[in-house]
């Protein structure tokens, strides 16, 4: 498995889904590489290629379904 980044996806009328499937990968590999559940929302966009903006809205939408939590130090946690 690499560990380098991803190219962004592509836009389109599946753009928004093919993003946010990207930061989650992005997410639960970063957590499986280093063994822990925190990881930053730069992590996240340096390793996808995403903007900023993006990552946050994909992080406040996974949030919403319980799948992590955002803490107040600015980092996402997987909970499930």
């Amino acid at each position: 498995m690499s560990l380098g980044p991803v190219s962004p996806p592509v836009n389109g009328p599946v753009g928004p889904l093919e993003r946010g499937l990207a930061v989650l990968c992005e997410l639960t590999r970063l957590a499986a590489h280093r063994g822990e559940a925190a990881v930053r929302p730069g992590d996240l966009v340096r390793g996808t290629g995403l903007a900023r903006s993006v990552v946050d809205l994909v992080a406040r939408a996974v949030s919403s379904w319980c799948m992590c939590e955002l803490d107040i130090g600015d980092h996402m946690l997987l909970t499930g």
